[in-house]
Order: C-alpha cells, then structure tokens, then sequence
C-alpha cells in the first residue's frame, strides 16, 4: 500500500476509508498471489523438463 502512496496507521485501519486504500489494498493481495503462483508454474516446469525417466527392467 506504500507503493501507492497510502499509508495507513497499524493501530487504525478501521479510520482508513477510500477508493485508494481498497484499490491499494486489493492490487497488494493480487501480487502476493500472482508471485507465489508464478514461482510454483516455474518450478514445476522446471521438475518435469529435469525428471530422469528409467526403465523398469521387469518391462523387457
């Protein structure tokens, strides 16, 4: 919400209204799923592009 330039004290959240703060409020939600979400699409790319595949040799 800093980022926005809001700045709501700790102790009064309650007293903080307006569009600003709720907007500054949601985007902050947004990145803080969309970063996480992101990093997991990542890794998980990155353990299937890297899996060892080996055969069973029961198959032959």
């Amino acid at each position: 919400m800093l980022s926005r330039g809001v700045e709501v004290q700790a102790g009064k959240p309650a007293d903080a209204t307006g569009s600003t703060i709720t907007g500054a409020f949601l985007d902050g939600w947004n990145l803080t799923f969309r970063v996480p979400a992101a990093i997991t699409a990542v890794a998980q790319f990155a353990a299937v592009r890297t899996k060892v595949y080996t055969r069973d040799p029961e198959d032959e």
